[in-house]
Parts: C-alpha cells; sequence; structure tokens
C-alpha cells in the first residue's frame, strides 16, 4: 500500500531537492501520465526532474521511507507502459540526465546517463567511426493465403 502526497511531503521534498526540479501543474503532470503506449494514462502527482545522482538516490530514500510509489521515466518513448506511474505517486524523470559521459572505442562500450536518448548516442558513436544499432518494436504482419 502506498501513501498518497500531502503538502508536508511536498515542501519536504521541495526543501530536500530544491523547488526548481519539482512540477505540480496539472498541464505537465499530465504528460508524464503516458508514454507512447496506446490509450494508456495514469497521473502523477508530482514529478521531480533530477539533475544528478545524488537527487536520485534522496528522493528513492525519501519515497521508500514514507512509502510513497516512485516510477522512473527516461525520455518518455517506450511502447511498453513500464513509465507509467500506475500507483500515481512522484514521476522521477532522468531527462535532464542526459549527457554521455564515456565512449570506449577499443571495448565498444559507452557510459551514458539514464536520459540518453538511443538518436543521440548513434550520431556520437558514428561520429567515432562505430555503429549503435536501435532496435525498432517489431510488427506482426500476418499473410492469409487462400487454398
Amino acid at each position: 500500500m502506498y501513501t498518497q502526497l500531502s503538502a508536508a511531503h511536498i515542501q519536504e521534498l521541495q526543501a530536500i531537492l530544491g523547488q526548481e526540479v519539482i512540477t505540480l501543474d496539472p498541464e505537465q503532470l499530465s504528460l508524464y501520465s503516458k508514454d507512447y503506449t496506446e490509450d494508456l494514462s495514469f497521473l502523477p502527482e508530482l514529478v521531480v526532474k533530477a539533475t544528478s545522482t545524488q537527487m536520485v538516490s534522496q528522493l528513492a530514500k525519501y519515497c521508500h521511507e514514507h512509502k510513497i510509489a516512485l516510477t522512473c521515466r527516461g525520455a518518455g518513448t517506450g511502447l511498453s507502459g513500464a513509465c507509467l506511474p500506475i500507483k500515481g505517486g512522484i514521476v522521477l524523470s532522468l531527462e535532464k540526465m542526459n549527457k554521455i559521459l564515456a565512449i570506449d572505442t577499443v571495448n565498444h562500450q559507452a557510459i551514458v546517463e539514464p536520459g540518453v536518448i538511443n538518436d543521440q548516442l548513434q550520431q556520437a558513436v558514428q561520429e567515432l567511426g562505430l555503429f549503435y544499432p536501435q532496435t525498432q518494436p517489431a510488427k506482426a504482419v500476418v499473410h492469409w493465403a487462400a487454398t
């Protein structure tokens, strides 16, 4: 069972994280209620746009201690509904944590923050002569043949 956010929770979170990263505006909350999954929408009570791993840690600890639902979200382009706040609570947006930290051309590895989108990474490795294959969702097409 999750706890609903109270005014006291919001004030505490603003003091811990800073007011500038917290969104309460209903229009903005609506944008974070869905992804590219068809016809699914779950309104969060609050959105936090984290800018550091320390902020993510502080928020996760607070939500755990107060039994507040926490849903992580990258760019919101997913097709599986994984970033939908089905229990309400807080959406932790990682969109501002969007830096490519390192690209190892020898071992073909990249260290990126969670808000890096595939196109951004693909372009960065392409400039180094590498290729990052993006996966597209499969669309099943069935052809019936008359017998």
